[in-house]
């Protein structure tokens, strides 16, 4: 369940953008008034309005009177908002932490249908602004300026030895699934 917090990160967050703020008696609304709107709010919920364009409606009860506000969606993700209001949304940290671990290892790489698989030997080398499997023959880089977003994805086939597979987002909107081992549970 989403709350005041998560409403409010998504004026903030260059992955959403605001198309349309209305108001019940027609007054114009500024995102420092709407932010106010949202933290006092009584009601707050979101609903799709258009899931090919990622299009939610934010809807605030604020003293018996409605605000609302369209936001859209800027990834590629189609499950974005589902997660975000969810927490599962991770950022670079969050990547950093789980591929620092003793037992986790590099699986593969999906891009599109494309899968290559890492050997066995690879690691994960972690630094403040570059993760990089050392695979001599497909080493795969992921740089911190260039990185959105991860979330795990729940729905993947085996591959090689994975037992988890992410959802790595870049913020030129692209993507790839990276299939981890992960030893450390």
């Amino acid at each position: 369940m989403p709350k005041l917090e998560d409403y409010l990160k998504i004026i903030g967050d260059d992955r959403f953008e605001i198309t349309e703020i209305r108001a019940e008696e027609e007054c114009i609304v500024t995102l420092d008034e709407l932010k106010s709107i949202i933290t006092k709010s009584s009601e707050i919920e979101a609903q799709p309005i258009c899931n090919e364009e990622q299009k939610y409606c934010v809807c605030c009860i604020l003293e018996g009177k409605v605000v609302a506000f369209d936001v859209r969606n800027r990834t590629k993700d189609v499950n974005f908002l589902d997660f975000y209001f969810n927490d599962e949304i991770h950022d670079y940290n969050d990547l950093m932490s789980l591929l620092q671990k003793e037992k986790v290892f590099p699986a593969g790489i999906i891009d599109g249908d494309y899968r290559k698989r890492f050997n066995v030997e690879s690691d994960f080398v972690v630094a403040s602004d570059l993760i990089y499997v050392n695979d001599n023959a497909y080493p795969y880089k992921i740089y911190k300026e260039k990185f959105s977003y991860f979330r795990y994805d729940y729905s993947f086939e085996t591959f090689g030895a994975c037992d988890n597979c992410l959802y790595i987002y870049f913020k030129d909107n692209t993507s790839v699934k990276m299939c981890i081992a992960d030893y450390s549970k």
